[in-house]
């Protein structure tokens, strides 16, 4: 259950970071909407910051459960 639920995480990260460089390659390529798409493009950004955070804690855990394992 718990690498369901990583991998459903991860597919969520992927997906947040897909969605915020099409907003980027947007916001290029049609200047006059870049106000608008910068306040999706900052809600997306966070949420992939958030993202990596979880993805960090993951890899520390996966790294203290190795340790207490291996002990």
């Amino acid at each position: 259950m718990e690498l369901t639920m990583r991998k459903h995480l991860l597919s969520l990260l992927a997906l947040m970071k897909l969605i915020s460089l099409l907003l980027v390659l947007c916001s290029i390529s049609q200047t006059c909407m870049l106000s608008a798409n910068f306040h999706v493009l900052y809600c997306f950004q966070s949420a992939a910051n958030i993202g990596n955070y979880l993805e960090y804690q993951n890899f520390q855990y996966d790294q203290w459960r190795y340790i207490l394992k291996v002990l």
